[in-house]
């Protein structure tokens, strides 16, 4: 039995399309986290956009307390709990963002901004959490974004580089 093997520049052709797959996977893989990081990060940024446009009106709360995070993995995370004054009606505001650092201390004045069609929804000055999470998952979205559409054009420029096959293949016969 006459086996042929087709060798480009001293590779097999097995080789190559080896390696023509393992690009395509890393670009793809490096594609679809990054449109799904940039599109968390943007459908984050996009919430608290919302937020600032709806909460147009300021008034003034009293910090109650810091509630404690009942995960045990977060050990000494907390978040704020407000309670504020619109219309006459008294509302809380509670934080669904953990952080170990505590900006206020309780019975603290602080600035509260509230939608005067929903009052119940609010947000705290100084506390917007969300919006730098947003920010960190579109730049690491963007970023591998980047590495894939570099990768697109190192591989199409790599493979447009090759000489006619005509001349680089050579054929090796053995038994």
């Amino acid at each position: 039995m006459v086996r042929e093997e087709i060798t480009f520049n001293g590779k097999t052709v097995a080789d190559e399309r080896l390696r023509r797959l393992m690009m395509t996977i890393m670009t793809v893989v490096f594609m679809t986290v990054g449109i799904v990081f940039t599109g968390i990060g943007g459908g984050v940024l996009y919430k608290s956009n919302q937020d600032t446009r709806k909460c147009t009106e300021t008034v003034y709360g009293t910090l109650d307390r810091y509630k404690y995070s009942s995960s045990s993995d977060h050990h000494g995370l907390t978040s704020p709990v407000v309670s504020y004054t619109y219309n006459g009606k008294t509302y809380e505001w509670e934080s669904d963002t953990y952080s170990s650092k505590r900006p206020y201390t309780p019975g603290e004045k602080v600035e509260v901004h509230v939608d005067p069609d929903d009052p119940a929804h609010s947000y705290l000055t100084g506390y917007r959490q969300d919006s730098v999470l947003g920010l960190v998952f579109t730049i690491v979205g963007g970023s591998l974004l980047s590495v894939a559409f570099i990768l697109l054009i190192v591989f199409h420029f790599i493979r447009d580089r090759k000489q006619p096959a005509e001349e680089i293949v050579e054929y090796k016969e053995y038994l």
